[in-house]
């Protein structure tokens, strides 16, 4: 049904990742199993649910949204939804929602300093806006801006590395949010805020230090 260009353009991946996030989540959930209702029909097919649970995170789009093109109605979409959020985190959790090691931060330097020809990047962190184009209507005074016209923003804080591995995504806080005031909410910065400093060694006056 959809060649390799234009799977990734629906899904925002790859058709073997999409295959093996289905079979990951879906095997230990009784919920997504084909099985067989009172009436002797097959149930909804797990990668159905699946297809209308991607759709959702990818676009934000409601639950109801793909009703008529996947046959799915509201309430198994937005089950499914709950069910499928839950194993990923706990899959994929401990690998892609650590925080960074000594050992990724230096490749993050070294590789910045060989393509950019210096490596001090991670301290200087910017925010930027993000028009919400499928905002609900009901939010949109929640997310105006001043300056912006009457279009809806989110303003978004991330650290994302070449590999467009994101080790830190901050956004959606409703409110006139700017720099400042995004940083003061921000998880970044907890460990300072906690006078727990990263562990690394590094040299001051020729003594070195952990």
């Amino acid at each position: 049904m959809y060649d390799a260009t234009r799977f990734r353009k629906t899904f925002r991946m790859a058709h073997p990742l999409f295959n093996q996030i289905v079979n990951e989540v879906t095997n230990p959930d009784a919920f997504f199993r084909n099985n067989i209702e009172c009436t002797g029909r097959e149930c909804i097919f797990a990668l159905l649910k699946c297809t209308s649970v991607i759709r959702q995170l990818a676009y934000g789009i409601n639950a109801d949204f793909l009703d008529e093109y996947i046959q799915i109605s509201e309430r198994i979409s937005r089950t499914a939804l709950g069910h499928f959020c839950q194993p990923v985190m706990k899959i994929y959790g401990p690998e892609y929602l650590r925080k960074p090691t000594v050992t990724d931060i230096e490749k993050l330097y070294l590789h910045h300093k060989e393509k950019h020809g210096f490596s001090e990047m991670l301290e200087n962190l910017d925010c930027t806006d993000w028009e919400w184009f499928g905002c609900p209507y009901g939010f949109k005074g929640q997310y105006a801006r001043r300056g912006h016209g009457l279009n809806p923003f989110i303003l978004l804080e991330v650290v994302a590395s070449q590999d467009l591995w994101m080790w830190h995504a901050f956004f959606g806080v409703a409110g006139s949010n700017n720099d400042i005031n995004v940083l003061y909410q921000s998880r970044l910065f907890n460990d300072l805020k906690n006078r727990r400093a990263p562990e690394i060694l590094f040299v001051a006056n020729g003594v070195t230090y952990l």
